[in-house]
């Protein structure tokens, strides 16, 4: 089931995705029939929607503060990792990615 189509001489598609179990890099058609299970149908009331953003511009407005890694009082879930935060060119923000 390939469902990309390749640039000739390109390098193929690739999914990263640390916070999964499955392998990295792995090909799309492996992550999403393993992470995703298009086998299993939700409700009609849950369907499932995607957004694909450009890599360049999401890599220039995306950012990370952290916040994601506290609990309610501000106290660190798990020690923070030794890198500095992600900081962006232009901070759009994730909810700009996430309009449908």
């Amino acid at each position: 089931m390939d469902t990309f189509k390749k640039k000739e001489g390109s390098s193929p598609p690739q999914v990263w995705d640390l916070d999964s179990s499955l392998p990295f890099p792995c090909h799309p058609d492996h992550y999403v029939s393993n992470s995703f299970r298009p086998s299993f149908q939700p409700f009609s009331d849950y369907q499932r929607f995607f957004r694909i953003v450009y890599a360049p511009t999401f890599l220039q407005s995306f950012a990370s503060d952290r916040r994601h890694m506290k609990n309610w009082n501000g106290n660190w879930i798990a020690p923070p990792p030794a890198h500095d935060p992600i900081v962006a060119d232009v901070l759009l923000g994730l909810k700009v990615h996430l309009k449908v």
